[in-house]
């Protein structure tokens, strides 16, 4: 892996249990965060994002995938709308305050299973595997 990769580890139980989430709650939150300032902007946070954003659909069966980005965040709406995400809507006081402050705003980004196969983040590459290191297919 290229020192610009990223990886993401997917522990098996978890998949099951978002397979077996009804249809009220068939939907995955995706949160990606580059904490080393001198890896941002490379397209890391991206890839995962686009990663992630298939393993929910493929392979947990998810319907929805949201991002949740603070409002005024343009860096991380970007992303989501260079996977193909549909901004929905803001949520009023939906983040954790920052520093104690007052809770934050949120946009909400989606993109349904059916329009996964359309959307860039289908090109985005991943594999997954499980706690012993075995294939996830």
């Amino acid at each position: 892996m290229s020192r610009d990769s990223a990886e993401v580890l997917l522990v098996r139980p978890a998949l099951e249990d978002l397979a077996d989430l009804s249809d009220r709650e068939a939907n995955v939150v995706v949160g990606v965060e580059v904490v080393r300032a001198d890896r941002t902007r490379r397209g890391i946070a991206t890839a995962v994002a686009g990663a992630l954003t298939r393993v929910g659909i493929e392979l947990a069966g998810a319907d929805r995938i949201e991002i949740l980005v603070e409002v005024g965040n343009e860096p991380s709406a970007t992303i989501a709308r260079r996977l193909g995400f549909r901004e929905e809507a803001v949520l009023r006081r939906r983040l954790p305050p920052a520093g104690g402050g007052i809770r934050r705003d949120a946009l909400v980004f989606t993109l349904l299973a059916e329009e996964l196969d359309g959307s860039p983040a289908a090109g985005i590459g991943f594999a997954a595997f499980d706690c012993r290191g075995l294939p996830v297919a």
